[in-house]
This record gives structure tokens, sequence and C-alpha cells, in this order.
């Protein structure tokens, strides 16, 4: 990943480098029932996904849950798309990183309802 790459690459050019865990990476929420009873009442279209690991939480959490066949999954990198493309999910990928270009992945759903 980006970390490894970066600290190789610090390395190579002379650098001590070493690694602080300064955070935890959990799944925030222990199961979808938010996410559907959204769903079941018409205000669920889309679900963004930032990185990897939320797409694979996502994915283990609705595991069995056919709302998530219904909505857009819109993610900002083709690599965090592959998994959800691969059971069979919508997908649409940004274009770019950043806030922009996810509201114009976003915008193209909504053109896609009109």
């Amino acid at each position: 990943g980006g970390r490894e790459l970066m600290a190789e690459t610090l390395k190579a050019r002379g650098a001590n480098v070493y690694f602080a865990e300064s955070y935890r990476r959990i799944n925030p929420q222990k199961n979808s029932e938010l996410l559907e009873m959204q769903w079941q009442q018409n205000k669920l279209d889309a679900v963004i996904v930032t990185s990897s690991e939320a797409m694979r939480h996502l994915l283990q959490m609705c595991e069995h849950a056919e709302w998530l066949r219904h909505v857009t999954l819109c993610v900002n990198h083709e690599r965090i798309a592959e998994e959800p493309q691969q059971l069979g999910l919508k997908v649409l990928v940004a274009k770019a990183p950043g806030d922009e270009a996810m509201l114009q992945c976003l915008s193209q759903l909504v053109k896609h309802h009109d």
C-alpha cells in the first residue's frame, strides 16, 4: 500500500523510518439495518465508499442484503470498484480523487434517474 511505498522511498533516500500506529481501524457498524431502512423508505439511492477497507466492511455487513443490489455504489478508485463489480453490484467510479469528482459521479446517478 501507500505507507509501505512511502517508507521504502524515504529509506532509499537515506531516511530512518519508524511506524507509529496512531489509530485503530474497525468496522463502525455491526449491521446495515439503518441503510436498509432508508432504502425501504426510498431515501437511499447511492452509497459513497472511499476506501477498499470501507468497501470490505460494507460488503461483509450486507452480505445477504437484497437492498444493496438496488443502490449504486459511488467510489473514488477503480481498485475499490473491483469486488462489488464482481458481485454484480452497480458501481460508478469518480474520474479523479476529491469531492468535486465525487459530486460529478453522483450527478451521473441523478441523470440516469431523469
